[in-house]
């Protein structure tokens, strides 16, 4: 008896040899071949019979069988006895067991012919037409098979007839040539009795083959995948086929359709095909077909953000949320009487979180099924996933699914493979009366009422067949450039503070509040035009600036002091002290004039000159880094990504220049800063928060490079082509209200502002500049804050009721804060107010500026409206309409400024402080 593994040619080391005749008028005993089941993986290859044997220390002994039971058969006594042979097999093994009989070697010498005629062929070879001989059947033996398997056939001959005797006793065979001799016959009869103790010889013995399999609806060991060494695609644009057959690390690929021989490309332009390598650790023996699963986002469309899809029109402009019905049109409610009211995903197709970060709900997809797959891989290599994508050199493997993706947007894989038993077929569920505590009933909802009822045998469910791997995070990096912010202008966003949650305020002596501005940029809808992890950039120059905490030999730029000057200077546009006035946009090509930077105010004075007009990644406030300290609970997340070729989008209608010509603009090399933007459901349009540190000057002009980046694909397609956005932050205030021991209170205001005008002699007609600025009135060049106090009540009905109290007009002085010159303080007192019970004492505050109008009613205007008045009386000729001659200021003597809209407001309860 010898075994081999199912797909093996070779034969397990060793083998089963039982007499099972004890004498020549003996009959011969059965031998009982016992397969059992065994529910223990192995943990070591088979590679000999003993390992396959139930107790391969007791042997094959003679033991009573009783062949008429339904169970054991050897179990019991009975008058018959056999030899048994017990098999262990583990979950999902299958083997090959060739079963013969065996002549003895007096048997095969004496009544084979095919031992005579063995003999005589190789005496023959040896010496054609000549006797046989024994000296030539060995040397033919020796002569015909020298190495290999038949050497052990001419070294037993050999054995055999050097320890036999010779006889002279001969034969005279077919065609009247001499026989072997006796030794020779007997020589070769042992030889072959010997090999066939070991492995069967057809031509004497037919073998009998059984095949013994131990089914299982899983595999016993579960596949597994390499892990990437980083979540980031590699920079390389192609690899050689070679080289990723010899690489582990499961990666995602996006080839072109037609590749040079032996490359393929990481993410060709355009290409929707998708390919994935990487070493694919499976149990061939075991598994018949595997499944290459993946969890994405949107597998089988491209359009992840549908501009289309939200609330309707009227639903917008009404600012109503909409709710959901029955089939009769009927609201529906929840346990409380509540109306439900529809989820954003089933508006907007993705989730959103309060704080308005967004998540696509991912979705399970086969991306290819491999079935057919051999028992033992023929290759000179392990079958990897490659090998599958690309269908090279299958053999028998047949691709019966694959997943086309219908663009080549990058999207955030979770793969994993599936690996199905090949043994799954021969299993069924039985006949059976089916319970409530039927396993294969609970996962099939539909059938729990078939209780009690007869079920006959059905294919084991799909869900019971494989067993997969673990996920393996992978990138599939994008085909396609991102394409440009469709940015629209920023708007200002506050973050209000106080001590209103502290308790300061229980000490009834002061209170306190903080208002922060931060610029909110607008993005239209249709986002993630690249796929997934699309990010939105900050535009910044030099691509490798570390900020003002960089070392002395970095964040330096070299750059000419003029345009036609050839004199080289080394400046550090890190620093806030550095000083730039000669560099200009054109100094950085056709791309300078989208990087950010920052300025003053043309229409403010010279107090405060911006001098570091680049920004650096510390210039932006609110926000944390990845293994950064996280300084404030609502800070938002941003990356830094250095040297990016920033694509310049070529300009329309150039005098001069051939469109050949503008395309070919070199990239200019930048660094971003990165966010993740988010999503407000209620205008329906994603936004990025930036809050900028404070510069010198008060209200600077801040000019915003916007990109969108793509970090999931080759470099040359990761950046956008730029935009760029104008706006001026609004800056800090922060106000103190504290009771001073004589019962007054005070209020302080704080906050950068600015602190006169520029006045230009061109635009002023009339006297000299300096005169004018002169006699000009002091309202006009500074903001102004204006106090109002008042109680307010409820009545009975809960109505609010306001009552502005007779207090003199307040008025606050503004004073500079030492040598910040932009920075100033608003301060006054007024006195304790009596605050009846039930009321509350409000202060508010408004904080305006004065501003020549845009146009006015009868235009143009006369050169006397123009000039401040010497005297208290203003100065306008009477024919001139849309000019105030009343001042709601105490002083103010100029007749053409007008207040604009408050700049800063806030409302601050002192019924504490009045109390």
């Amino acid at each position: 008896m010898a075994i081999r593994l199912k797909g093996r040619h070779e034969y397990l080391a060793g083998g089963v040899y039982i007499e099972t005749i004890g004498g020549p008028n003996q009959d011969a005993r059965p031998v009982v071949l016992t397969v059992e089941r065994g529910d223990v993986n192995r943990t070591r290859p088979v590679t000999h019979i003993t390992d396959l044997l139930a107790n391969p220390a007791s042997g094959f002994p003679r033991q009573s069988f009783d062949p008429t039971r339904r169970t054991d058969i050897m179990v019991g006594s009975s008058y018959r006895d056999a030899h048994e042979v017990r098999l262990l097999l583990a979950p999902g093994e299958a083997i090959e067991i060739d079963v013969w009989s065996v002549p003895s070697a007096t048997r095969l010498a004496r009544e084979f012919a095919l031992v005579e005629s063995f003999a005589r062929v190789l005496s023959q070879r040896s010496a054609p037409d000549q006797p046989c001989t024994d000296e030539a059947i060995l040397a033919a033996c020796e002569r015909c098979m020298p190495a290999g398997p038949t050497a052990e056939i001419a070294r037993l001959l050999r054995l055999e007839m050097d320890t036999m005797p010779n006889e002279s006793l001969a034969f005279v065979g077919l065609g009247g040539i001499a026989s072997p001799s006796v030794r020779a016959l007997k020589a070769a009869g042992r030889m072959l009795h010997t090999l066939m103790t070991t492995r069967p010889l057809p031509e004497i013995a037919a073998p009998v083959r059984i095949d013994a399999v131990h089914a299982v609806n899983r595999v016993t060991r579960a596949p597994s995948l390499h892990r990437t060494e980083s979540a980031l695609p590699v920079n390389s644009r192609r690899f050689l086929i070679a080289d990723l057959l010899r690489t582990p690390e499961l990666r995602a690929l996006r080839p072109a359709e037609t590749e040079p021989p032996g490359e393929i490309s990481v993410a060709a332009q355009s290409s929707t095909k998708v390919t994935l390598s990487g070493a694919l650790d499976i149990d061939l023996a075991v598994t018949g077909a595997i499944e290459v699963k993946a969890t994405m986002i949107l597998p089988g469309s491209s359009n992840f953000d549908d501009p289309r899809r939200g609330r309707s029109l009227a639903q917008k402009r009404s600012g109503v949320w909409p709710t959901l019905r029955d089939l009769d049109g009927q609201v529906l409610v929840n346990a409380a009487g509540e109306s439900r009211f529809v989820q954003a995903e089933a508006l907007f197709g993705f989730q959103l979180a309060s704080d308005g970060s967004m998540q696509h709900r991912p979705i399970e997809v086969t991306l290819l099924r491999a079935d057919n797959l051999p028992l033992v891989w023929a290759g000179d290599r392990p079958l990897t996933l490659l090998d599958l994508f690309e269908e090279q050199n299958l053999g028998a493997i047949r691709i019966s699914q694959r997943h086309s993706f219908v663009d080549g947007k990058a999207r955030l894989m979770s793969v994993w493979i599936n690996a199905i038993s090949r043994t799954a077929s021969m299993l069924s569920t039985v006949d059976r009366v089916a319970t409530a505590t039927d396993p294969w009933l609970e996962s099939r909802t539909a059938m729990i009422g078939l209780t009690r009822d007869q079920l006959r045998a059905e294919p084991v469910p799909e869900d019971a067949l494989g067993r997969a791997s673990q996920p393996t995070p992978v990138i599939l990096p994008s085909t396609e450039r991102p394409a440009a912010c469709d940015a629209l202008a920023p708007v200002p966003v506050f973050r209000w503070s106080s001590d209103r949650n502290s308790d300061v305020s229980l000490l009834r002596k002061r209170t306190w509040q903080r208002r922060e501005a931060r610029i909110r940029i607008p993005l239209g809808r249709s986002w993630f035009s690249s796929g997934e992890d699309e990010r939105l950039g900050i535009v910044l120059w030099p691509p490798e600036i570390l900020g003002p905490m960089a070392a002395e030999n970095e964040n330096i730029v070299t750059i000419r002091d003029t345009e036609d000057d050839n004199t080289l200077r080394r400046i550090h546009v890190g620093r806030t002290s550095t000083s730039i006035p000669a560099f200009a946009d054109r100094d950085l090509g056709p791309g300078g004039s989208f990087v950010s930077r920052r300025g003053g105010d043309p229409v403010r004075g010279s107090i405060g000159t911006e001098t570091k007009t680049f920004l650096s990644p510390s210039d932006f406030v609110g926000v944390s880094f990845p293994g950064g300290p996280r300084l404030r609970s609502d800070a938002i997340e941003a990356e830094w990504v250095s040297n990016v070729a920033m694509p310049l989008q070529p300009s329309e209608g150039r005098s001069g220049r051939d469109p050949g010509h503008a395309q070919a603009l070199p990239p200019l090399s930048v660094g971003l800063l990165l966010f993740k933007p988010r999503f407000d459901p209620i205008r329906e349009e994603w936004y990025v928060d930036l809050g900028v540190r404070a510069s010198k000057t008060a209200e600077p002009f801040l000019r915003l490079g916007l990109v969108r980046y793509q970090p999931n694909t080759v470099p040359e397609l990761r950046c956008s082509n730029p935009i760029s956005q104008w706006t001026q932050p609004l800056p800090e205030r922060r106000v103190f209200a504290r009771r001073h021991s004589d019962g007054t209170i005070g209020v302080t205001v704080w906050g950068q502002a600015p602190q006169r005008r520029a006045y230009q002699p061109r635009t002023w007609p009339g006297p000299s500049q300096d005169a004018m600025a002169a006699d000009a009135d002091r309202t006009i060049q500074a903001p102004r804050l204006r106090a109002t106090m008042f109680l307010e009540t409820r009545d009975l009905a809960r109505r609010l009721h306001r009552h502005r109290l007779n207090t003199p007009p307040l008025k606050a002085e503004a004073k500079t804060l030492g040598r910040h010159a932009t920075r100033m303080i608003w301060s006054f007192h007024f006195d304790r107010v009596d605050v009846p019970e039930n009321s509350t004492l409000m202060l508010f505050l408004e904080e305006i500026e004065r501003f020549v109008p845009a146009s006015f009613s009868d235009e143009p205007l006369l050169h006397a409206v123009y000039v401040p008045a010497e005297s208290g009386e203003p100065i306008a000729d009477a024919s001139v309409s849309g000019v105030d001659r009343t001042s709601p200021y105490s002083g103010d003597r100029n007749t053409l400024w007008r207040d604009a809209g408050a700049r800063f407001t806030t409302t601050i309860n002192l019924t504490d402080l009045a109390r």
